[in-house]
């Protein structure tokens, strides 16, 4: 996982959260537990900042000032591996939370007191190792086996929209990265994906989610390699 900037804050996945001063490194608050392996997800509970931690054996909502626990999700996996990022839908009242390792996918009401399941599928190949996808113009996209539209409503397949890997949306642009090196690039409708670039970057294993920044795209192999290639402005 990443550290994520959060004005004056930097928060961590380490313990069960820390943020530190981002001008002088100073703890403002820490706790401690199982850390896991995804980035912190901001969002805002009840209209104020906070920030979601997936841990190795659950997910953790924060206030962002002070780090008060405000809500719990179990989420206990066979290997203690949860590396994919919450993904927050309907104006932040619902969170998706996804994995591998014996688990998959499911679905939480978190506008209450205490989180509420709303769908939980566990089958093999219903969840993803590290890359969860996302929420984008109001539909949730995310692994089923192949990467794919999911309906809120229930959590089943809508519609299959390519094979296995990662997936990074960037505006009306879909970025998808399969596990061998191989990039495609497009648009992303309701229609579906319309292919506009397809290349091989890399002949070693990509297993991770491009990042992006100023129209450049960084890649990542498992030797430690890392390509960056210019794709907007």
């Amino acid at each position: 996982g990443s550290p994520v900037v959060a004005g004056d804050l930097v928060i961590f996945n380490t313990g069960t959260g820390t943020a530190l001063a981002r001008k002088t490194g100073k703890t403002v608050w820490k706790h401690d537990g199982l850390p896991g392996l995804a980035t912190p997800v901001l969002f805002a509970h009840r209209g104020n900042p906070a920030v979601a931690i997936f841990c190795g054996d659950q997910l953790i909502a924060r206030a962002l000032a002070d780090g008060k626990l405000l809500w719990k999700i179990p989420w206990k996996t066979n290997l203690a591996v949860n590396a994919c990022d919450p993904v927050f839908v309907d104006k932040d009242s619902k969170v998706f939370v996804c994995s591998d390792y014996g688990l998959g996918r499911a679905l939480y009401d978190i506008s209450g007191d205490e989180p509420r399941e709303l769908w939980k599928l566990t089958q093999g190949g219903d969840g993803h190792a590290y890359s969860s996808g996302f929420y984008h113009s109001g539909k949730l996209y995310a692994f089923v086996r192949d990467f794919a539209r999911i309906d809120v409503a229930d959590g089943a397949r809508a519609q299959r929209i390519s094979g296995s890997g990662s997936a990074l949306v960037l505006g009306e642009t879909l970025v998808l990265l399969n596990g061998s090196g191989g990039l495609r690039i497009g648009k992303l409708s309701d229609d579906g994906f319309d292919e506009t670039i397809n290349t091989r970057i890399s002949s070693r294993g990509t297993p991770n989610v491009p990042a992006f920044a100023s129209g450049h795209l960084f890649v990542r192999n498992e030797d430690g390699d890392i390509v960056c290639l210019k794709i907007g402005r």
